[in-house]
């Protein structure tokens, strides 16, 4: 494929990819405009991000909801001041022993984090998880950097499009950047900008351009006569039918985009639902309930009145506060209320916080609120006792969130710094070895608990049916459940024997049963054969035995 073919046809998926991301927009937009001001970019122009219009929140229950989930999750499982997660050996646990793979990893691990605070990755992750929660997805790219290792680079919705693969993952990341000419420059240097480009640089202007990006898995690419040779590639291009060529293709030995998904729906939706979708009808409920009650308050206090008059009139004004002259037979005196209002204001406020504590528990407020406020002493097994019906709501989001973002940024660092060297040497015991992520943020290990608590009340539960009901042993894996039971908790790997060593102490105990089983039947067989004998002697001969 020559790079006049290429150009085509990474720019046909760039479109293809947007084409699709269209029927979500009308959702994304709602939420924008009800919930979330600050995010969503649908107009392909830059100007449309700069001033959010507040204006539009009809009820603000969903918005502060949403501060506080973001509090919660950053509190709860990427602590800035704190050491949130741990690096485990997964295919061999027993290499946790060694007290070489022990420091290296402990070095490693603080490695890592020294990189996400020089690098500033903390400022990125709250629009990150804010635009996760309420649109259902998020994007950011982390690129290697020369002075800080990293960096990050956010997307927001309506700004990115998205491709999963056969396995669901998403490994392919279309968006549109807007740079200025020297941000062009600065970039891509002067020298790979088009034509028309180098002249408003050359003029000093202000200029900005979408440029194009996509980012996919390698298809064989070639690019200026050589292959490709690495698992992902990226493109960038001026987007102007005018322009042609591209301003970088990169490579990449991973996939550097964070694509977290809140819910997943649908096969095909690749973009998954957030809290903002399930909430949207609640708001606008809000709105009605709310207007009722102002008309309400506003007839109390400012009835429609009906006055004495000498001319009677047909037209009858019913807004709050206007006034009917009426003919009163028998020439009544005074004002009265044209009709009385009998409204429970107490009945519709109670109406109106039942909704809006709707809308908390669909984000799970009380959770992230508890855990983002959470003092040092509060350990995971209080949250675990006080949430656990919001934990246990919670786990497969987190069993999504977690590996689309955190743990993505972690092996996307990761990779980064041992390909450059920035770790120590890694010790020969590691060969072949599977490193795995452990966290320990409070929000992890409480969900750990939710998961705790509900296996061990589901194993004594079974355990009481036992006595009732001896074969409902026959339903439950008991060496499955004790051994979840053990890892979650964390109990040291080597507290259970290997699945080979309990096998052979099963044959072991089956044989040994086995010995005693037929040993008790050949002496059962004896004593058997021994009556049989004695029966079949002559009367006369079994009594002088029996006398004898």
């Amino acid at each position: 494929m020559n790079e006049k073919d290429l150009e085509r046809s990474i720019k046909k998926k760039f479109k293809s990819l947007f084409s699709t991301q269209v029927k979500f927009v009308p959702h994304w937009k709602k939420i924008t405009r009800y919930i979330l001001p600050k995010w969503g970019l649908y107009d392909r122009s830059p100007q449309s991000w700069l001033v959010p219009d507040y204006s539009e929140i009809i009820d603000s229950t969903a918005t502060n909801a949403s501060d506080i989930v973001v509090s919660g999750l950053i509190n709860g499982l990427m602590p800035q001041n704190q050491q949130w997660f741990k690096l485990r050996i997964k295919n061999n646990p027993e290499l946790m022993n060694n007290d070489s793979v022990k420091r290296w990893l402990f070095s490693v691990e603080k490695t890592i984090l020294d990189i996400f605070d020089f690098a500033k990755i903390y400022n990125y992750m709250p629009q990150i998880f804010e635009e996760c929660a309420g649109f259902g997805c998020a994007a950011a790219l982390t690129l290697e950097n020369q002075d800080s290792v990293i960096s990050m680079r956010n997307f927001t919705v309506g700004q990115y499009a998205f491709a999963e693969n056969n396995l669901g993952e998403i490994d392919t990341l279309a968006a549109d950047l807007f740079s200025t000419t020297s941000q062009l420059k600065d970039e891509f240097g002067y020298d790979n900008l088009p034509d028309s480009v180098q002249y408003e640089c050359d003029k000093d202007s202000d200029k900005t351009y979408c440029v194009g990006f996509f980012i996919t898995k390698n298809d064989n690419y070639e690019y200026k006569g050589r292959k490709i040779n690495q698992p992902f590639v990226s493109f960038y291009w001026i987007d102007d039918k005018n322009e042609e060529g591209f301003l970088r293709v990169g490579k990449f030995y991973d996939f550097p985009a964070l694509t977290p998904r809140w819910e997943r729906t649908k096969a095909g939706n690749p973009y998954g639902s957030g809290n903002g979708v399930k909430v949207l009808g609640k708001i606008f409920s809000i709105k009605e309930l709310e207007d009722a009650s102002h008309l309400g308050i506003e007839y109390m206090a400012k009835p429609p009145l009906q006055i004495n008059s000498v001319q009677r009139i047909t037209s009858i004004k019913r807004k709050p506060g206007e006034v009917n002259f009426i003919d009163f037979k028998g020439g009544t005196a005074g004002a009265r209320n044209l009709f009385e209002v009998n409204f429970d204001i107490n009945a519709l406020e109670a109406k109106l916080a039942q909704k809006r504590k709707s809308i908390e528990d669909d984000y799970g407020a009380s959770l992230f609120l508890m855990v983002a406020g959470a003092s040092k002493e509060m350990t995971a097994y209080e949250v675990a006792k006080l949430q656990s019906e919001q934990l246990l709501r919670f786990g497969p989001v987190f069993q999504r969130l977690v590996p689309e973002n955190i743990t993505r940024l972690i092996e996307r660092t990761f990779g980064i710094g041992l390909r450059g060297h920035l770790f120590e040497p890694v010790p020969q015991e590691l060969a072949g070895a599977y490193i795995d992520i452990e966290y320990t943020g409070l929000l992890a290990q409480a969900l750990k608990m939710a998961e705790v608590n509900a296996l061990g009340n589901a194993i004594s539960f079974a355990g009481n049916l036992l006595q009732i009901k001896p074969d409902i042993a026959d339903l439950v894996n008991w060496d499955t459940a004790v051994r979840k039971y053990f890892n979650i908790t964390g109990v040291a790997p080597d507290v259970l024997k290997k699945e080979d060593e309990v096998d052979a102490l099963r044959q072991q105990r089956a044989a040994q049963q086995a010995q005693a089983a037929e040993a008790a039947q050949s002496v059962a067989l004896l004593d058997t054969a021994a009556k049989m004998k004695e029966l079949q002697q002559p009367v006369e001969t079994r009594e002088n035995n029996a006398n004898a």
